[in-house]
């Protein structure tokens, strides 16, 4: 095969796979709305065996030489092993995911996920507002709280917030002066709509990550980014995030059980979430692959269940209802995600990244596809952007 002939087919096989995607991301987002617009088993299946089919004629497109094809193969074997053994059927599209968006440039990923997922949200919100779907209200320390459509204000708020937040990462050519209106409409809503703390934290978070950005490219006009040591450390610091932030969680749960009084005051103001890990823990126990049990939590009710055993904690979620093994397999690969955009000059994407990881000590989305794609990017191709500088002063 010529490599042309090679390179045209290769882009088909990206059309149809990123097509597939964003029916799985619409159907995925509709799954946390309220317009009861499920699909089918057998249409789950048949778009599984589509994207599986698609992907695996990249993969023997890309030659089974690549190194990437047999990492995509492991990784893709870990999460059908929770599969298997609990359960939990989006590990299969993980896997077919992860499989299909190997040496793709990630700019495809986030841009239809930004077309699909921000379609959906707004079709969703405008349909409420219409009265259409479901509003959902909830009370919380005296302030009224507003699903918009969706399952529950804290679902509403975080797809926003990521939306604004990878809508950032994409439009390289807004300023980051004009994109402060982001975290701005992040935090309106939050206290406003929603009255979510966790997006209202985030949102302070995603103004300083902004203003971060505005001062390194300041200092990339003022001294040579191999010199800038700076740079190099802020690389590994968000490198670094999401280990960080496991080891918090973990922390923070044992210093509950020694009855650290500050730690109980803030598991009061976290809701009980860190309870809520506790009894996980105690009920479940901990496996390699996970225990299969259901979340039983407040979504898509107006009351408080019996029997609610939701945890918030996206790090103590995955190591009680996903297993050790894929605990200790995701900070690899966001790390890696996390450097390949850092070494591709996509600092935006970097800083997103390390919010992200912030953000999954407080809610369990971040093992979720139509919440963060870069779950699914580890492996995917990062381009150095013309002119971008590395934060670890590599040569271009």
């Amino acid at each position: 095969m010529t490599a042309d002939r090679r390179r045209s087919l290769l882009s088909s096989l990206d059309n149809a796979f990123l097509l597939l995607v964003a029916f799985y991301l619409l159907h995925m987002v509709e799954t946390v709305s309220m317009l009861g617009w499920d699909m089918p088993r057998w249409g789950s299946l048949l778009l599984l065996l589509l994207m599986a089919a698609v992907a695996a004629a990249r993969l023997l497109l890309l030659g089974l030489k690549d190194p990437r094809v047999w990492i995509a193969a492991g990784i893709g074997l870990v999460y059908a092993a929770v599969f298997f053994l609990s359960g939990y059927a989006q590990f299969l599209f993980f896997a077919v995911l992860t499989a299909g968006f190997v040496d793709m440039d990630y700019r495809k990923a986030i841009r239809v996920w930004l077309i699909a997922v921000g379609c959906a949200f707004l079709l969703v919100v405008s349909l409420c507002l219409a009265g259409k779907v479901e509003d959902l209200k909830f009370i919380k320390r005296g302030h009224l709280r507003h699903s918009m459509g969706f399952i529950y204000p804290t679902d509403f708020a975080t797809l926003l917030l990521f939306l604004l937040l990878f809508l950032w990462v994409f439009w390289k050519k807004l300023p980051d002066g004009a994109a402060l209106c982001f975290p701005v409409l992040t935090l309106l809503v939050a206290y406003f709509v929603a009255f979510s703390w966790t997006s209202m934290i985030c949102g302070v978070l995603f103004l300083l990550i902004i203003l971060i950005h505005m001062a390194m490219k300041g200092r990339e006009k003022r001294r040579p980014m191999g010199e800038d040591k700076l740079r190099k450390g802020l690389g590994w610091l968000l490198a670094a995030a999401m280990p960080l932030c496991i080891l918090l969680s973990f922390w923070l749960l044992y210093a509950m059980g020694k009855g650290i009084p500050w730690v109980l005051r803030l598991d009061g103001l976290m809701s009980g979430r860190l309870t809520l890990s506790q009894n996980g823990y105690m009920t479940y126990g901990v496996h390699p692959f996970g225990s299969a049990f259901e979340l039983i939590g407040n979504g898509a009710t107006d009351g408080h269940p019996e029997g609610y055993n939701f945890i918030d904690n996206c790090y103590h979620l995955i190591l009680v209802r996903y297993g050790w093994v894929l605990l200790l397999l995701l900070p690899l690969l966001w790390g890696r995600l996390i450097l390949s955009a850092e070494r591709g000059g996509d600092l935006r994407l970097a800083l997103a990244l390390a919010l992200i990881a912030v953000h999954a000590i407080s809610e369990h989305h971040l093992i979720e596809a139509h919440y963060t794609i870069p779950l699914v990017l580890p492996l995917a191709a990062f381009p150095r952007e013309q002119g971008a500088p590395s934060l670890l002063g590599e040569k271009k």
